[in-house]
């Protein structure tokens, strides 16, 4: 289902970043403006297939699965919200890793949340912000933990699949633009996994449900 929700976005940017390493390559001029307009389709692109994919998520975990094409509809409706928290935060993590990588890494954490309060909870951009702040304060080292660790595994894989693809000669641009591919559904992992730790947070949110009195209707005759 993953790749159903995410495969035609996937194709068609990395379709199109196959004409700027290929014919549009050869032209000089027009290499800068095709990289721009294929990193602005990406950026466009990325909150629908995103927030598509949380869709997806929290339809299963309330057990009411939806189709792909009714995930894509939903995360059309979040787009421009998931985009302006992509903005937002990508600002603030990135002013944070200008000083020594770990206010950055920090504030990534406490605003990991962001994206399915965005999305699921259909919360502006700055209240998703402000809420996973709050959210993700008990949480911070399993998120840290967990992310590190799939991060390094999935990243270090591609990069060590790339350098041995590159030292044999083979990684012409097709085989760079699935590798692209199969990484980018990979990294839906990490997705999963803070998912997972913000539906437990969001489960603790919930009231405690008080105990039923028993029906006296249904009590045996004494």
């Amino acid at each position: 289902m993953i790749l159903r929700i995410q495969l035609p976005f996937l194709l068609l940017v990395n379709f199109l970043a196959l004409f700027v390493d290929g014919p549009i390559a050869d032209k000089e001029a027009g290499v800068n403006q095709a990289v721009a307009a294929l990193t602005l389709l990406n950026m466009t692109l990325l909150p629908v297939y995103t927030a598509a994919t949380i869709m997806y998520f929290s339809s299963v975990v309330n057990d009411r699965p939806i189709t792909a094409g009714q995930a894509i509809m939903l995360g059309v409706s979040r787009w421009w919200a998931l985009l302006l928290v992509f903005i937002l935060s990508g600002f603030a993590i990135f002013s944070g890793l200008l000083f020594l990588i770990v206010p950055g890494l920090f504030i990534m954490m406490r605003l990991a949340f962001a994206d399915y309060i965005c999305v699921t909870e259909q919360k502006g951009p700055v209240q998703a912000l402000k809420e996973s702040w709050e959210r993700t304060q008990d949480y911070f080292w399993i998120l840290l933990n967990g992310l590190a660790i799939l991060f390094v595994v999935i990243s270090g894989t591609e990069m060590a699949l790339e350098m041995v693809l590159r030292n044999a000669d083979s990684l012409d641009a097709p085989i760079r633009a699935l590798i692209n591919i199969v990484f980018s559904v990979l990294n839906t992992v990490i997705t999963v996994y803070a998912f997972r730790i913000y539906c437990i947070q969001k489960d603790k949110l919930k009231p405690a449900q008080p105990p039923q009195a028993p029906d006296d209707s249904q009590q045996p005759p004494v």
